[in-house]
């Protein structure tokens, strides 16, 4: 909110905009959004001086504004869940994996509590996967590009969102989507401050040179600082989040290959693959990511108990839910939520310790490598084809 004030005054230079915790570092899909938020609770319009106890009675307001957030996007992400595991066969799956969504006490925090703008942005890029899942590609798209503007964490969105684009559309119309809804609209809703000082826009609302502070991450602690701030290691995880989704991005290839062998010409008609493609792309730059702090638990965190899901019941490949005995299926039950115990551990901890991190970070490792290996999920059950097939 203190952010927003420079704005109601009337500032367009986006390096005189900042907050009691910095210079303001969000696109200006956040000052708007902030701004009707601030209006509609009645803090003032930032020529007013407000004191501490009169703010008291806004921030219920907004409070409850979240709460309204946090049930949309609930009720958002419950209705891709059921689209995408719609086959009798995942219900059982469906139904270990919808409460897992509502029991973590960091998420209502960062909801209700903290009112962070993270998972405002979450709500716009899940909205956007929604409509990309029924193939409203141009409301998709300008959905997604809403969701950046608000925080630019939902680019790591944008790999799976190319691929499946991709595999869906012409080259021609993709190039298009992007220019014309994604480009064109990240243009005019920063226009105002593009016109007035477009370096100071661009550097400070898309400022992929940031420098964190160590002792908010959660997820290096068991690093020393002098380690956490070099930047040989930006550019290794940098690097090795592109080499990672280029793999992902091969492994795809493959599945759609063995698709169109059994007449599935069109892979993007399984709500079941799309999905796995946009939250795995998420994933991959979350769990590979500079540093993470406790408000972007909202990144990843309903994505979670699907990827596991898919990874642990085989969902779509040669395995499923009755692929193994009842016992077996208990067991990897047992294994998903104590998997996602141990990331809500990590991001409980306060402050962050290096058994935190290390624990977290395990559980990211786990998830990356079971996705990799695991057979991508489909709808439809894939053959086994051999390497020599593929070729």
């Amino acid at each position: 909110m203190q952010e927003v004030e420079g704005f109601l005054a009337g500032e367009l230079d986006y390096k005189n905009l900042k907050g009691g915790t910095g210079p303001l570092v969000y696109p200006a899909g956040f000052l708007y959004l902030f701004t009707l938020l601030r209006l509609l609770c009645g803090w003032g319009d930032g020529n007013s001086t407000v004191n501490e106890e009169s703010r008291s009675h806004p921030i219920l307001k907004m409070q409850f504004i979240f709460l309204m957030f946090y049930l949309l996007t609930h009720l958002t992400i419950f209705s891709i869940y059921s689209k995408s595991f719609r086959l009798p066969a995942h219900k059982p799956i469906l139904f270990l994996l919808l409460p897992l969504l509502c029991l973590s006490k960091r998420i209502h925090s960062i909801f209700v509590l903290r009112l962070f703008n993270d998972p405002l942005a979450l709500l716009f890029a899940y909205l956007s996967i929604h409509q990309l899942i029924s193939k409203k590609y141009k409301s998709s798209c300008l959905l997604y590009s809403i969701g950046v503007s608000i925080k630019m964490n939902v680019f790591l969105f944008a790999p799976g969102l190319l691929l499946v684009m991709l595999q869906a559309l012409p080259v021609k119309s993709v190039v298009l989507h992007l220019i014309l809804i994604c480009g064109l609209s990240q243009v005019l809703i920063g226009l105002p401050f593009l016109l007035h000082a477009p370096v100071s826009y661009l550097s400070k609302a898309f400022e992929f040179d940031r420098v964190f502070f160590y002792k908010w991450t959660v997820n290096f602690k068991f690093l020393n600082e002098d380690i956490f701030l070099r930047k040989e290691l930006s550019l290794a995880l940098l690097l090795t989040t592109l080499l990672t989704w280029s793999l992902f991005a091969r492994k795809y290839a493959k599945h759609a290959i063995r698709m169109k062998s059994i007449g599935k010409t069109d892979v993007t008609n399984d709500p079941l693959y799309v999905t796995h493609v946009l939250f795995t792309s998420n994933f991959v730059g979350v769990a590979l990511a500079r540093t993470l702090h406790y408000q972007f638990y909202a990144w990843y965190y309903h994505t979670i108990p699907f990827l596991l899901g898919c990874i642990f019941f085989g969902v779509g490949g040669r395995v499923g839910w009755g692929g193994g005995r009842r016992g077996e299926m208990v067991v990897m039950g047992g294994v998903l939520v104590g998997v996602m115990a141990g990331i809500e551990y990590g991001f409980n901890v306060f402050p962050a310790t290096a058994l935190s991190s290390s624990v977290l970070q395990g559980c990211h490792a786990l998830i990356l490598g079971g996705l990799y290996f695991a057979d991508v999920p489909s709808a439809t059950p894939m053959p086994i084809i051999t390497k020599r097939k593929l070729k």
